[in-house]
């Protein structure tokens, strides 16, 4: 759909009604909406757990090396692995505690006081 033709159907509706009767499918219901940004939450940890996998993944193949490594780039591998994992701590937690209740991640609801935004 161009511009355009956007721009047609939403003077159309204007006019003559609501622009979901024309297009349904732009606009969903605030229960739909409230819906999608619950999956969103739990997407959003799931993306983050697999990037930090892959991180993982590499870590430990640097541990299989762990016997041909000297001592001082085992312990540099042991504080990248801490800081590894305290980074996937610390960005999940970031990510669920963005707003505060965890339910106004979800709120569709135009906030009247302008610090409720998220």
């Amino acid at each position: 759909m161009t511009l355009l033709t956007f721009l047609d159907i939403k003077a159309e509706a204007d006019a003559e009604g609501a622009l979901e009767e024309l297009i349904p499918f732009l606009a969903l219901s605030k229960q739909d909406m409230a819906k999608y940004m619950k999956y969103t939450v739990g997407i959003t940890v799931c993306y983050y757990s697999g990037v930090w996998s892959a991180k993982a993944s590499f870590l430990a193949m640097y541990f299989a090396l762990g016997e041909k490594l000297n001592k001082g780039m085992r312990k540099v591998l042991l504080v990248a692995t801490v800081f590894t994992g305290g980074a996937w701590i610390a960005v999940v937690i970031i990510n669920l505690m963005w707003c505060r209740p965890l339910s106004r991640t979800w709120s569709v609801s135009y906030p009247t006081i302008p610090l409720e935004i998220c």
